[in-house]
């Protein structure tokens, strides 16, 4: 939908998931709020590692492109708590996508007189279409292979089973390092809705805040507990959760709105590293 108007919220609550499929590049800069500085004042600066290059595939299907300016609210742990629209792009996807983006990426957060301090900042997510990169993902193709790798491994053909199985892990793989590297929530609703009833529901309400690949390789081990590769599944689940667990320790903050359900998962992923 088409929006005006240059301050449209400014909340410590984003409401409503937001998919993005790989299909493009996002390209983030970001302008510090005038002030007075020191030499010894440094305004944060984007940890380029932690940015997605991930477009709203509704936003890509009608070829919509803009800059949606946010106004951030920066920790001295570099995360994101407080947040809204300075100025719409004029698309309410790709406003909601910049939000959701702005919930995940982090800084080095800003020095005045040498030390870190909290600090607000307008923040412009550029959102421009480009052609299809080769390595680019494409969720809903990715999610209709996983169903059908997924109807096959479980077929009474013991070779067809087995290379459904294999077709299936890889499968797996291939998007559970995208988010590694990517370090996107992106993909999750892809993930939920693919995976067995009951780990959707055991991990539905993360959904929105925090990476979940660890659940693809869950959804593994359940379903093909016997399989050749339940054992790589295994250390796949352990060292993707081993790497959450550490990136949640640091996204821990009073400030953030998003603290108390990221003590939870946090929680959650400890008992699920000592159950296996």
């Amino acid at each position: 939908m088409k929006q005006q108007g240059t301050v449209r919220h400014i909340s410590r609550l984003i409401s409503g998931p937001t998919i993005l499929a790989g299909v493009s590049v996002l390209f983030l800069t970001a302008c510090h709020l005038p002030r007075r500085t020191t030499p010894g004042d440094v305004p944060p600066q984007l940890i380029s590692a932690s940015v997605i290059s991930f477009y709203p595939p509704e936003a890509f299907e009608k070829q919509l492109e803009g800059t949606s300016t946010l106004l951030i609210h920066i920790g001295t742990n570099g995360y994101v708590g407080m947040m809204g629209i300075y100025k719409s792009s004029g698309y309410d996807v790709l406003d909601e996508a910049a939000l959701a983006i702005a919930r995940t990426v982090r800084f080095d957060p800003g020095q005045v007189s040498g030390e870190a301090q909290e600090q607000w900042m307008i923040w412009p997510v550029v959102f421009k279409l480009s052609s299809l990169p080769i390595s680019a993902l494409n969720l809903a193709e990715w999610q209709g292979k996983a169903l059908q790798y997924q109807a096959y491994a479980s077929d009474e053909k013991s070779m067809k089973r087995r290379m459904a199985q294999n077709s299936l892990f890889d499968h797996y793989v291939n998007l559970g390092n995208r988010m590694v590297e990517s370090r996107s929530i992106l993909p999750n609703e892809t993930i939920m809705e693919i995976v067995t009833p009951p780990l959707r529901d055991s991990w539905i309400e993360y959904q929105d805040i925090w990476p979940m690949a660890f659940v693809l390789f869950q959804d593994y081990i359940e379903r093909f507990p016997d399989s050749k590769n339940a054992a790589a599944a295994e250390r796949q689940l352990v060292d993707c959760v081993t790497n959450e667990v550490a990136f949640l320790q640091a996204a821990l903050t009073d400030s953030s709105p998003l603290a108390q359900t990221r003590q939870q998962l946090l929680n959650d992923l400890t008992q699920l590293l000592e159950e296996h």
